[in-house]
């Protein structure tokens, strides 16, 4: 956020005495889901996060949105938003700046409040949301596979375990599983350089063919890389990622009805590191087998919120990191599955990382979730 705008921040309204604090963005019966009270008037309570109700409540088909804000005892819960009034820079909320106080419920993403005339600010669409959210996700994935918040778009590997025979970019699009090949084409269409030409007329066909002797080609391995310099591969490697990947990953996304941004790019980073089948076998299935859910659940079904089932999809994929890396001494996948449930544990389901906007994904590598690259 700009650091000439004024925090997000929100205040119980006079409607009422009091007002409950929720464990979540959701009204239930179990008396754990209230963790607080506020009395009228409690003001300059930080926003963290917004989400819509988890359950779908509504007014007047205007689903309820819930703020999550840091309490005046440290501790963070949940508020729905026609009991608050918030005022501040809302912009990594969808809210853009909102220059007086207004009531939560009078304000949509992506429109103004409806009793200001102020024009407080540019407020973007819920797409330029999902935008955020897609590059947060690219990048802290890259970070595992490639290398970093814009790097990685030369990484190449050629292991002589690896499955993939050659595995290239942010990535690490394999020849073996044909995504090199339609990444080299997608490549093609829009390069002009000596770099380009050499790969057409030299490796297209073989890669394509998924030639495995391809391994050991030093004169491939040169120019991959120096085509992971130029932007026309940089854009073919984003491009392929959002068309394959992200695409098969909102799937899961409508499927199970997952809206948070940290489910989002954990369900991405997921399905590139351990694969389709694996995701939805050894992760989601059996999630959903060992909590007694049935296949076609969805978020708020059996008395499940989102947040619950993130928590222990993520316990579940720490666990199996935890044991790969044991096994096979590979202390990076650790790493990996701590970071994940490292989000988890501190509540940033709205993916918004630290005061900064950052998150460390390993030592060293961090990644601004809040103005992605």
């Amino acid at each position: 956020m700009s650091s000439n705008r004024p925090p997000a921040t929100a205040t119980v309204r006079r409607d009422n005495a009091t007002i409950n604090v929720r464990s979540g963005p959701q009204r239930v019966s179990a008396p754990s889901n209230v963790i607080a009270t506020l009395n009228a008037g409690t003001s300059a309570l930080p926003i963290l996060a917004a989400q819509a109700d988890a359950r779908g409540e509504n007014s007047n088909n205007k689903v309820y949105q819930w703020f999550q804000v840091r309490l005046p005892d440290s501790r963070t819960g949940w508020v729905r938003d026609d009991l608050v009034d918030i005022v501040g820079d809302l912009t990594a909320f969808g809210y853009g700046v909102v220059p007086t106080p207004t009531q939560g419920f009078k304000l949509t993403r992506g429109q103004a409040p409806l009793d200001s005339d102020s024009g407080g600010g540019t407020l973007p669409a819920p797409a330029g949301e999902a935008e955020r959210v897609r590059k947060a996700a690219f990048n802290i994935t890259s970070t595992f596979e490639g290398g970093g918040e814009n790097a990685g778009y030369t990484m190449y590997q050629n292991h002589a375990s690896d499955a993939g025979v050659v595995s290239f970019g942010r990535f690490q699009f394999t020849l073996a599983a044909g995504t090199l090949a339609r990444l080299l084409e997608r490549y093609l269409e829009s390069a002009s350089s000596e770099t380009a030409t050499q790969l057409r007329t030299t490796y297209l066909a073989r890669i394509k063919s998924r030639d495995a002797t391809l391994r050991t080609d030093e004169t491939l391995k040169t120019l991959l890389r120096a085509a992971g310099a130029e932007q026309p591969m940089r854009d073919a490697q984003n491009w392929l990622a959002t068309e394959v990947y992200w695409a098969e990953a909102q799937k899961r996304f409508a499927k199970y009805g997952l809206q948070t941004p940290l489910a989002q790019a954990l369900i991405f980073d997921m399905l590139i590191h351990h694969g389709q089948g694996n995701l939805d076998t050894r992760y989601i299935k059996w999630v959903l087998d060992n909590r007694g859910l049935p296949a076609s659940w969805q978020v708020g079904q059996n008395g499940v919120d989102e947040r619950t089932f993130i928590t222990w999809l993520a316990e579940r994929r720490r666990s199996e990191l935890d044991r790969q890396a044991t096994k096979n001494n590979a202390g990076g996948l650790r790493v990996r599955g701590d970071f994940w449930w490292g989000l988890v544990e501190r509540g940033d389901w709205m993916l918004q990382g630290d005061d900064k906007g950052v998150v460390t994904p390993k030592s060293g590598r961090t990644v601004n979730v809040r103005a992605p690259l």
